[in-house]
């Protein structure tokens, strides 16, 4: 327990030194402004921009609250995580390089403590964007279109997405922890990710996999509960926790080497 403090405590203040928490914030509270702006004056924009001869042949629907959540999660299930994996892909693989993990490792103050302070600290730095994100989702929703739905679903969702989000930390970590550069880990996250997203596609067993939590997010959120639901939690939170002894499972096996 010491020793995950230590490490803990040394994340948490490299965390604020490179800015990380700003990056990322940044990028998500960017989609959180846009994604309502974008949902309610989307039919007002391609009006401005189409001749009006030819503005029948865009049969745009009225814009509803929902479409700014919609928005909002297929901007984050896209650019947010890119915007995660290039804001950490360092995180193991940078440390190894300049061999600070070898230092304190043989000190021997455990890998385990080692990976989990490190998906400690980014889980809460993307638990509290998420967050703070959707709250301003939520209230700009209201102002844009007086109301918003139902606030405990709306953070509900929120709180799905999430597991979604731990579930890719983990995965940056094992990348990262695997891979011998910085972009080398970036890109093996993002095929993982694809792989992911990809599968939730297959027949029978897709609906279960954690690749649909996004689509169960906006779900929640606009009241609709789906009944594979649980079957893409335990997934989720089963993929989380293999990423994670994998992770420590390539250090202990690179130090042996």
């Amino acid at each position: 327990m010491h020793n995950y403090l230590v490490f803990l405590r040394k994340e948490s203040l490299e965390l604020l030194r490179t800015k990380r928490l700003l990056g990322l914030g940044s990028v998500f509270l960017f989609f959180a402004l846009t994604s309502p702006l974008l949902a309610r004056y989307m039919v007002e924009f391609i009006a401005a921009l189409v001749p009006a001869e030819e503005a029948l042949t865009f049969l745009v629907p009225d814009p509803v609250w929902t479409d700014s959540y919609t928005q909002f999660y297929g901007n984050i299930a896209q650019i947010g995580i890119i915007a995660m994996i290039l804001l950490f892909m360092g995180t193991i693989t940078s440390e190894k390089g300049r061999g600070t993990a070898d230092l304190v490792l043989t000190k021997g103050l455990g890998y385990g403590s080692f990976v989990l302070s490190k998906f400690t600290v980014i889980s809460a730095t993307a638990l509290l964007t998420m967050k703070v994100s959707i709250g301003v989702v939520y209230f700009y929703t209201y102002m844009l279109f007086d109301t918003a739905g139902n606030m405990g679903d709306v953070f509900l969702g929120a709180a799905i997405y999430a597991l979604f989000l731990l579930m890719i930390v983990a995965l940056i970590l094992f990348v990262s922890a695997l891979a011998r550069s910085s972009m080398m880990a970036a890109l093996l996250a993002f095929i993982g990710y694809l792989v992911i997203s990809t599968m939730s596609a297959l027949p029978r067993i897709g609906d279960l996999l954690p690749g649909n939590l996004p689509i169960r997010s906006l779900e929640i959120t606009v009241g609709e509960f789906h009944a594979d639901l649980w079957g893409n939690i335990g997934s989720a939170l089963a993929l989380t926790v293999l990423f994670l002894v994998f992770a420590v499972f390539v250090l202990q096996k690179r130090e042996r080497e």
